[in-house]
Protein backbone atom coordinates (compact mmCIF):
# COMPACT_ATOMS: atom_id res chain seq x y z
CA UNK A 1 0.00 0.00 0.00
CA UNK A 2 1.15 3.49 -0.85
CA UNK A 3 -0.01 6.85 0.49
CA UNK A 4 0.11 9.30 -2.39
CA UNK A 5 0.17 12.94 -1.30
CA UNK A 6 -0.33 15.95 -3.56
CA UNK A 7 1.11 19.02 -1.89
CA UNK A 8 -1.16 22.05 -2.22
CA UNK A 9 -1.18 25.57 -0.79
CA UNK A 10 -4.63 25.10 0.74
CA UNK A 11 -4.94 21.45 1.72
CA UNK A 12 -3.06 18.36 0.51
CA UNK A 13 -4.78 15.50 -1.29
CA UNK A 14 -4.12 12.05 0.18
CA UNK A 15 -4.83 8.76 -1.58
CA UNK A 16 -4.28 5.28 -0.15
CA UNK A 17 -3.57 3.08 -3.15
CA UNK A 18 -2.00 0.04 -4.67
CA UNK A 19 -1.13 -0.14 -8.36
CA UNK A 20 -4.73 -0.26 -9.57
CA UNK A 21 -7.14 0.99 -6.91
CA UNK A 22 -7.31 3.79 -4.38
CA UNK A 23 -9.31 5.38 -1.58
CA UNK A 24 -9.38 8.94 -0.31
CA UNK A 25 -7.10 8.76 2.73
CA UNK A 26 -9.20 10.86 5.07
CA UNK A 27 -9.01 11.10 8.87
CA UNK A 28 -11.45 8.23 9.38
CA UNK A 29 -9.40 5.86 7.22
CA UNK A 30 -6.12 7.03 8.76
CA UNK A 31 -7.44 6.14 12.22
CA UNK A 32 -7.97 2.48 11.26
CA UNK A 33 -5.25 -0.14 11.76
CA UNK A 34 -3.14 -1.03 8.70
CA UNK A 35 -4.80 -4.43 8.31
CA UNK A 36 -8.23 -2.79 8.12
CA UNK A 37 -6.94 -0.17 5.69
CA UNK A 38 -5.64 -2.94 3.45
CA UNK A 39 -8.94 -4.81 3.59
CA UNK A 40 -10.94 -1.70 2.72
CA UNK A 41 -8.60 -0.89 -0.14
CA UNK A 42 -9.02 -4.38 -1.57
CA UNK A 43 -12.80 -4.47 -1.13
CA UNK A 44 -13.86 -0.86 -1.65
CA UNK A 45 -11.02 0.68 -3.61
CA UNK A 46 -11.97 2.67 -6.72
CA UNK A 47 -10.09 2.49 -10.03
CA UNK A 48 -7.09 4.74 -9.48
CA UNK A 49 -7.13 6.86 -12.64
CA UNK A 50 -10.83 7.90 -12.37
CA UNK A 51 -10.34 8.54 -8.64
CA UNK A 52 -7.50 10.96 -9.28
CA UNK A 53 -9.51 12.73 -11.96
CA UNK A 54 -12.49 13.03 -9.61
CA UNK A 55 -10.28 14.58 -6.92
CA UNK A 56 -8.92 17.05 -9.46
CA UNK A 57 -12.47 18.09 -10.34
CA UNK A 58 -13.37 18.46 -6.66
CA UNK A 59 -10.33 20.69 -6.23
CA UNK A 60 -11.41 22.76 -9.24
CA UNK A 61 -14.92 23.21 -7.82
CA UNK A 62 -13.49 24.50 -4.54
CA UNK A 63 -11.30 26.97 -6.43
CA UNK A 64 -13.98 28.22 -8.82
CA UNK A 65 -15.26 31.77 -8.50
CA UNK A 66 -17.99 32.75 -10.93
CA UNK A 67 -17.20 36.03 -12.66
CA UNK A 68 -20.57 37.49 -13.72
CA UNK A 69 -19.20 39.39 -16.73
CA UNK A 70 -17.79 36.15 -18.16
CA UNK A 71 -21.14 34.41 -17.82
CA UNK A 72 -22.91 37.39 -19.37
CA UNK A 73 -20.53 37.33 -22.31
CA UNK A 74 -21.13 33.58 -22.62
CA UNK A 75 -24.89 34.18 -22.80
CA UNK A 76 -24.42 36.96 -25.35
CA UNK A 77 -22.47 34.60 -27.56
CA UNK A 78 -25.43 32.20 -27.36
CA UNK A 79 -27.89 34.89 -28.38
CA UNK A 80 -29.47 35.34 -24.93
CA UNK A 81 -29.37 39.14 -25.13
CA UNK A 82 -32.77 39.73 -23.52
CA UNK A 83 -31.76 37.80 -20.39
CA UNK A 84 -28.61 39.83 -19.66
CA UNK A 85 -30.32 42.62 -17.60
CA UNK A 86 -31.97 40.00 -15.40
CA UNK A 87 -28.75 38.01 -14.99
CA UNK A 88 -26.93 41.16 -13.83
CA UNK A 89 -29.15 41.16 -10.73
CA UNK A 90 -28.17 37.58 -9.76
CA UNK A 91 -25.70 37.04 -6.91
CA UNK A 92 -23.19 34.36 -7.88
CA UNK A 93 -21.07 34.65 -4.73
CA UNK A 94 -22.85 31.77 -2.96
CA UNK A 95 -22.21 29.20 -5.68
CA UNK A 96 -20.53 26.80 -3.23
CA UNK A 97 -23.27 26.88 -0.59
CA UNK A 98 -26.48 27.74 -2.43
CA UNK A 99 -26.05 26.31 -5.92
CA UNK A 100 -29.60 24.94 -6.00
CA UNK A 101 -31.12 28.31 -5.12
CA UNK A 102 -28.94 29.96 -7.75
CA UNK A 103 -30.03 27.48 -10.40
CA UNK A 104 -33.69 27.98 -9.47
CA UNK A 105 -33.25 31.73 -9.84
CA UNK A 106 -31.71 31.32 -13.29
CA UNK A 107 -34.47 28.90 -14.30
CA UNK A 108 -37.01 31.57 -13.37
CA UNK A 109 -35.28 33.91 -15.82
CA UNK A 110 -35.40 31.19 -18.46
CA UNK A 111 -34.73 27.49 -18.88
CA UNK A 112 -32.15 28.23 -21.58
CA UNK A 113 -30.35 30.59 -19.18
CA UNK A 114 -30.16 27.87 -16.53
CA UNK A 115 -28.89 25.36 -19.09
CA UNK A 116 -26.41 27.96 -20.27
CA UNK A 117 -25.10 28.31 -16.74
CA UNK A 118 -24.68 24.53 -16.41
CA UNK A 119 -22.69 24.51 -19.65
CA UNK A 120 -20.65 27.55 -18.57
CA UNK A 121 -19.94 25.97 -15.17
CA UNK A 122 -18.64 22.80 -16.83
CA UNK A 123 -16.37 24.80 -19.12
CA UNK A 124 -14.96 26.79 -16.19
CA UNK A 125 -14.29 23.60 -14.19
CA UNK A 126 -12.57 22.00 -17.18
CA UNK A 127 -10.40 25.10 -17.54
CA UNK A 128 -9.24 24.94 -13.92
CA UNK A 129 -8.49 21.21 -14.22
CA UNK A 130 -6.48 21.84 -17.40
CA UNK A 131 -4.55 24.64 -15.66
CA UNK A 132 -3.87 22.36 -12.69
CA UNK A 133 -2.59 19.63 -15.01
CA UNK A 134 -0.22 22.02 -16.81
CA UNK A 135 1.58 22.97 -13.62
CA UNK A 136 4.36 21.03 -11.95
CA UNK A 137 3.42 19.53 -8.59
CA UNK A 138 5.20 18.02 -5.63
CA UNK A 139 3.92 14.51 -4.95
CA UNK A 140 5.19 12.14 -2.30
CA UNK A 141 4.67 8.38 -2.08
CA UNK A 142 4.97 6.60 1.24
CA UNK A 143 5.21 2.82 1.15
CA UNK A 144 3.14 1.67 4.15
CA UNK A 145 4.89 -1.72 4.32
CA UNK A 146 8.49 -0.46 4.32
CA UNK A 147 8.01 3.04 5.71
CA UNK A 148 10.05 4.49 2.83
CA UNK A 149 8.95 7.82 1.37
CA UNK A 150 9.94 9.26 -1.99
CA UNK A 151 9.25 12.86 -3.07
CA UNK A 152 9.04 13.93 -6.69
CA UNK A 153 8.32 16.89 -8.90
CA UNK A 154 5.47 15.55 -11.01
CA UNK A 155 2.64 16.28 -13.37
CA UNK A 156 -0.95 15.06 -13.24
CA UNK A 157 -2.70 14.40 -16.53
CA UNK A 158 -6.02 12.65 -17.09
CA UNK A 159 -5.69 10.87 -13.78
CA UNK A 160 -2.14 9.67 -14.46
CA UNK A 161 0.94 10.75 -12.47
CA UNK A 162 4.24 11.29 -14.26
CA UNK A 163 7.32 11.89 -12.12
CA UNK A 164 9.74 14.35 -13.74
CA UNK A 165 12.53 14.21 -11.17
CA UNK A 166 14.43 11.59 -9.21
CA UNK A 167 13.53 11.08 -5.57
CA UNK A 168 14.29 14.42 -3.91
CA UNK A 169 14.04 12.96 -0.39
CA UNK A 170 12.09 15.77 1.32
CA UNK A 171 9.26 18.17 0.40
CA UNK A 172 11.55 21.08 1.27
CA UNK A 173 14.21 19.97 -1.20
CA UNK A 174 11.55 19.37 -3.84
CA UNK A 175 10.05 22.82 -3.25
CA UNK A 176 13.44 24.50 -3.51
CA UNK A 177 14.26 22.56 -6.69
CA UNK A 178 10.91 23.52 -8.20
CA UNK A 179 11.36 27.18 -7.27
CA UNK A 180 14.81 27.21 -8.86
CA UNK A 181 13.48 25.59 -12.02
CA UNK A 182 10.57 28.03 -12.28
CA UNK A 183 12.88 31.03 -11.78
CA UNK A 184 15.15 29.85 -14.54
CA UNK A 185 12.18 29.20 -16.82
CA UNK A 186 10.91 32.74 -16.16
CA UNK A 187 14.38 34.16 -16.89
CA UNK A 188 14.51 32.20 -20.13
CA UNK A 189 11.17 33.61 -21.20
CA UNK A 190 12.34 37.14 -20.45
CA UNK A 191 15.34 36.80 -22.74
CA UNK A 192 13.21 35.00 -25.36
CA UNK A 193 15.30 31.84 -25.47
CA UNK A 194 13.67 28.63 -26.60
CA UNK A 195 15.61 26.08 -24.56
CA UNK A 196 15.44 25.92 -20.75
CA UNK A 197 18.70 26.22 -18.85
CA UNK A 198 17.66 23.45 -16.52
CA UNK A 199 15.80 20.21 -17.04
CA UNK A 200 14.43 17.79 -14.51
CA UNK A 201 16.16 14.43 -14.68
CA UNK A 202 13.87 11.54 -15.46
CA UNK A 203 13.30 8.99 -12.75
CA UNK A 204 15.63 6.00 -12.50
CA UNK A 205 14.53 2.74 -14.11
CA UNK A 206 14.99 0.83 -10.86
CA UNK A 207 12.92 3.24 -8.77
CA UNK A 208 10.56 1.10 -6.60
CA UNK A 209 7.76 3.62 -7.11
CA UNK A 210 7.95 3.54 -10.92
CA UNK A 211 5.05 1.20 -11.53
CA UNK A 212 1.40 1.94 -10.76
Amino acid sequence: MIVEKWFDKTSPVLILRDHEKGLVYDAALQAKPPSEQKRLLQEEGQPLVPLRHMLLEQHAKRQLTIQPFRFQRFLENRGEHAAIPHVRAVDFSDIHTNSRILLNELTFIGASVAQGFIDFYGIEIAGIVASYERRLRIISEENKETGQTAVYISKLSQGHVKHLSPDLQTPETAQETLRHFQKQQAANRRVATDSPSMTLTQKREDDPYEKE
